[in-house]
């Protein structure tokens, strides 16, 4: 043989993602069976507005498939290549790289005078200018209700944005998850699904609706705390989604005092204040050794000189103790004490 030697160059196949649009192990890929597994190996995605890397390849099977963690990112359409060594893979135009698209999966709902709605879920991205997000009528009786100006909460999984107030139809002034306003969230030109997935899908519907009242948690519809019967302590945080005009007062109690308390019965905000309150709730056993987790509430209601606060409440926040198994010992009692 004269010449030089030369292995092929590397060639994609498949590919495939395994998380979000956080960092997460990335697509696998089949390059050609020519190259050397000692070889080195950078993978790039990159599409007409940005390149994301893939580091720390493995190779999982001996010249054609590796796996390695990809970099953050939004969207789809990314062209996919591999270097070994000085070898380029060319582009393969039936595959790409797309991150997984936005699920929707909970709301933190506005008051009815309009303001901000926290949504969360997942695969929501980094970069707000790339965010869109409706309220959408499945059955079409009125337009989309679009909210404006989305920011970043927590990176992926949860963003906020501001509606408009509701203007009293049937259709936007709902004030329970009973509704056909569903929440259309696109990130990257990567939508939310809007078809109602099945019981056993992680993805379905949110119904958006506004707030019954003017002061609220951060603890969503259908959200639960958890504490325990050893005494673990579960905290939510208080906010008004309306500038008190008077000084607010806020009683919180548990529907079970038996085995739990709110550590600060009271919080209160003065005029104009819209900073948050942290409440802390403690778990106790009940003296039943063996009873299993227990469901209860925490409630809370407003006094105000102002009428239009005063009386309100937040929507109940739900709460698990969660069951410890007590033996008798020397007849200790775990109980909750005044």
């Amino acid at each position: 043989l004269m010449g030089t030697n030369m292995y092929g160059p590397p060639s994609v196949l498949s590919l495939s993602i395994a998380k979000p649009s956080s960092s997460s192990p990335s697509p696998s890929t089949s390059p050609s069976t020519n190259n050397s597994t000692s070889s080195r190996r950078d993978v790039s995605s990159s599409s007409s507005i940005i390149t994301v890397s893939c580091v720390n390849a493995t190779v999982i099977v001996p010249h054609t498939t590796m796996t390695c963690i990809i970099s953050e990112g939004m969207g789809n359409g990314y062209t996919v290549t591999i270097r070994v060594d000085d070898l380029t893979s060319s582009s393969n135009p039936f595959i790409s790289l797309r991150y997984l698209s936005p699920v929707v999966s909970a709301l933190l709902p506005p008051s009815a005078k309009g303001g901000g709605l926290t949504i969360i879920g997942q695969n929501f991205g980094y970069d707000p200018s790339m965010i869109e997000v409706s309220m959408v009528d499945l059955n079409n009786n009125v337009a989309p209700i679009v909210c404006i100006d989305p920011w970043i909460v927590v990176p992926h999984i949860s963003i906020g944005c501001s509606v408009p107030a509701t203007d009293g139809s049937s259709a936007t002034n709902n004030t329970n998850t009973n509704t056909n306003m569903v929440i259309s969230l696109t990130a990257a030109n990567q939508s939310s699904p809007l078809v109602a997935q099945d019981s056993s899908s992680s993805s379905s519907l949110v119904s958006f609706y506004y707030a019954t009242s003017p002061i609220t948690s951060n603890v969503a519809s259908g959200q639960f705390l958890v504490t325990n019967e050893l005494g673990g302590m579960a905290s939510f945080e208080v906010y008004m989604l309306e500038v008190p005009t008077a000084v607010i007062s806020v009683r919180l109690w548990s529907t079970r005092p038996d085995i739990s308390r709110v550590l600060n019965d009271t919080v209160s905000f003065d005029v104009g204040d819209m900073s948050r309150r942290t409440v802390y709730i403690m778990g106790a056993a009940d003296n039943d050794n063996n009873n299993g987790d227990v469901p209860y509430t925490i409630e809370a209601q407003i006094s105000s000189s102002d009428g239009y606060f005063h009386n309100q409440k937040i929507p109940s926040v739900r709460v698990m103790n969660n069951n410890i198994f007590w033996p008798s010992i020397s007849g200790i009692s775990p109980a909750l004490t005044p």
